[in-house]
């Protein structure tokens, strides 16, 4: 759930400012909201005494930055990018991951449910590489091509939908090699 709140909170902002007759400034009330949600959900994860993964960072820092950007600027395709960068960056460190260390970052990640050949494992990984590349330029060209209302319902149906089919095809494609207690 903690990996959904901002986006949630975003879109809530979002619709919250449109259903006000705020439509001219929504995406910028929203980009606020959101900041400070991964404001609040940083604080509440240290508050709770919980690591916070790299990840987290990273998506904080480029919702910082864009966010920023688009206010400073006043311009909305910053934000809407944020989701085409952050996929570019994941994809590049799991593509580098086939190089460096003992295991790709799949199998660091799944190693523990899954047992496959090392064949498998750099065909996953690759799959996953493919799979936030592609997710990256669909949300450039709707992100570029279509109105704001939208590409802030294509963040959260499109975008999650994605997902959600890419990972039930995984699922069924590695059934076989899911680990079975005795």
């Amino acid at each position: 759930m903690q990996d959904f709140f901002p986006v949630l909170v975003f879109i809530g902002a979002y619709v919250l400012a449109r259903v006000l007759g705020y439509s001219e400034v929504a995406m910028y009330v929203a980009t606020v909201a959101l900041m400070l949600a991964v404001a609040v959900q940083i604080g509440w994860l240290k508050w709770r005494g919980r690591v916070i993964e790299r990840r987290v960072w990273l998506t904080a820092l480029v919702i910082w930055v864009l966010g920023a950007i688009t206010l400073v600027l006043h311009n909305p395709l910053f934000v809407k990018l944020k989701p085409t960068i952050l996929n570019g960056v994941i994809a590049a460190v799991f593509f580098g991951s086939q190089w460096v260390g003992r295991e790709n970052l799949t199998k660091k990640m799944l190693g523990g449910v899954l047992t496959m050949p090392n064949r498998l494992w750099v065909r996953l990984n690759m799959a996953w590489v493919v799979f936030f590349l592609v997710e990256g330029v669909v949300n450039a060209v709707v992100a570029l091509t279509f109105s704001d209302d939208f590409w802030v319902g294509f963040k959260l149906w499109g975008l999650m939908g994605m997902t959600l089919v890419f990972m039930l095809v995984q699922f069924v494609w590695l059934r076989d090699y899911i680990k079975r207690e005795e």
